[in-house]
């Protein structure tokens, strides 16, 4: 359960939500996406709307600024700001994905880790991050998890959720979320697209994703985000499957299942509201509704003008009670609360002295995370003094910002170290082989997130051209990385050697090149389980 609030917290909820008309209490059940906006405009829109909650990028410092001192300036009860901060704060401290921290399988990184991203996020401006991923990573076809989740065991993921909603919120400074509710990692499909199903019977759901949720429930997170996922076995449509509703549409789930059966009492924020797995269940114009009447709080990604039109005129029509609005806003208005939003919008950044050790914090989470899946004898590499060194990065150009670059601090890692480094990014199979027998050491760098693609299954967005999965044949002196989603190594099943980082942010590079160069014994332990034929 959230913590009870103090008195001084009561008080102000009680006296703020006394104050609230009906229009600012249903404007605290939208959070509208606000990134592509610039400030003028969601001042307009505040001027229409009297929003509650706001989602925003928090890696656009600069927009980030400007944007929320409007917007804040403009509202008579703060907003309470809320962000995806997987891969960390623009120009804070970059840590491995969650997978990484399933490798290391260590509580005390996830900790360490989330206080400090609590830190560099509130002097942001941002109260509200979502996070943890409560998923538990059964399938590896799964689109909407991968990276994002510890792992596939529940007793880890378990420990290392409730691990980070303790970092998150000791110091009052953020509000955690468990997402997805009732959990994803079984199908294959994506919410994006159409509702997912979470198929377990619910003796085993109680046993593996319902430990997690109850876990993190009395670990007090003071959020849970619904998934568009469907329970059939709950709903008693084990047989029906495709006409169980998502938890975002379901009393069943939200109610019965989540607020009874486990008791969370804190706020429920829908996964967003204009994926497919939404949409394609009820109409744009009753999404909000639905929402709400199934026992949600707020709907993510809302149109604020239009969802709060027509939930406006679902209280005046009686199809939805003014106390079950009132209901929801005391809820938000608990959670600003407990982050301190009575007292002030953003909390001082870290000093240098205070962030110094978070970097070294993020370098021992990606060296502890780093694993060596297999190795055919070339690892660690003996390498003569001014060695050539080839590095060859092959990504895609769709996915995350931190998955979605070249590696530079790979190449300047092995530069500091004497050797003589030529670079080359997504080349032609001719060009490639033409230069992998001149250099001493080549190192092939895999950077994906195969999140789902419409159509373009696990690999949307690589590179067409493949030579680089088997020019380890022209001479063996190659090496090969993952630095991101792990199941590149079941689609090039025959690379002999390939070591895992789970990220690719400044910390991973740094792990690869020490574990390359045997600097470091690569201890992670891949937290998932690969298929077998």
């Amino acid at each position: 359960m959230p913590k009870a609030l103090t008195l001084d917290q009561q008080v102000w909820v009680d006296n703020t939500l006394g104050a609230l008309s009906l229009e600012e209490c249903v404007g605290h059940l939208l959070m509208p996406d606000g990134r592509g906006y610039r400030p003028e405009d969601l001042t307009e829109l505040l001027r229409e709307v009297p929003l509650g909650c706001l989602f925003v990028d928090a890696r656009e410092r600069d927009w980030l600024g400007r944007t929320l001192d409007a917007v804040q300036s403009n509202a008579r009860v703060p907003l309470v700001v809320g962000a995806d901060m997987e891969s960390g704060v623009a120009g804070g401290t970059g840590y491995p994905y969650a997978m990484g921290f399933g490798a290391a399988a260590d509580p005390a990184l996830v900790r360490a880790r989330s206080r400090a991203l609590a830190r560099e996020t509130r002097a942001l401006g941002v109260h509200w991050v979502f996070e943890p991923v409560a998923d538990i990573l059964y399938n590896f076809r799964n689109p909407e998890t991968d990276l994002r989740a510890f792992g596939d065991k529940p007793a880890r993921v378990r420990a290392l959720a409730v691990a980070q909603v303790n970092g998150l919120q000791e110091d009052g400074l953020l509000a955690a979320t468990a997402r997805h509710f009732p959990g994803a990692g079984l199908d294959d499909r994506d919410s994006r697209y159409s509702t997912t199903f979470n198929p377990l019977a619910m003796g085993k759901w109680r046993r593996t994703y319902g430990s997690v949720w109850r876990a993190a429930i009395d670990a007090g997170v003071m959020a849970v985000m619904t998934g568009h996922i469907a329970l059939p076995e709950y709903e008693g449509l084990a047989e029906r499957p495709s006409e169980a509703l998502p938890a975002t549409l379901s009393p069943r789930l939200q109610t019965d299942l989540l607020r009874g059966e486990l008791g969370f009492r804190g706020a429920v924020v829908s996964a967003p509201a204009t994926m497919g797995g939404m949409t394609s269940r009820v109409s744009a114009g009753e999404l909000a509704l639905q929402f709400v009447l199934a026992g949600g709080d707020v709907l993510l990604f809302a149109d604020a003008r239009r969802d709060f039109a027509r939930l406006m005129q679902a209280v005046r029509d009686g199809r939805l009670p003014e106390a079950r609005v009132r209901e929801s806003a005391r809820r938000v208005l608990e959670l600003k609360a407990r982050v301190g939003l009575h007292r002030g919008l953003k909390a001082a950044a870290p000093t240098t002295a205070e962030s110094t050790p978070y970097q070294a914090q993020a370098q021992e989470a990606a060296d502890r995370a780093v694993t060596v899946w297999k190795n055919d004898g070339l690892l660690p590499a003996r390498l003569p003094a001014g060695a050539r060194v080839l590095t060859v990065t092959v990504r895609g150009e769709e996915g995350p910002d931190d998955l979605a670059q070249d590696l530079d601090i790979v190449d300047s890692e092995l530069r500091c170290r004497g050797y003589a480094v030529d670079h080359l990014l997504n080349p032609d199979d001719a060009t490639l082989c033409g230069a992998v027998t001149r250099y001493n050491f080549v190192c092939v760098n895999v950077v994906r997130q195969p999140m789902a693609l419409f159509g373009r299954g696990r690999n949307g967005g690589a590179p067409a051209a493949a030579g680089w999965r088997g020019i380890w044949l022209e001479r063996r002196n190659v090496v090969f990385t993952a630095f991101g989603s792990p199941f590149v190594v079941y689609e090039a099943s025959q690379w002999p050697n390939a070591v895992l980082t789970y990220g690719a942010c400044d910390a991973c590079q740094r792990a690869a090149v020490k574990a390359w160069l045997g600097e470091i014994e690569p201890r992670g332990v891949l937290p998932v389980t690969l298929p077998r034929f």
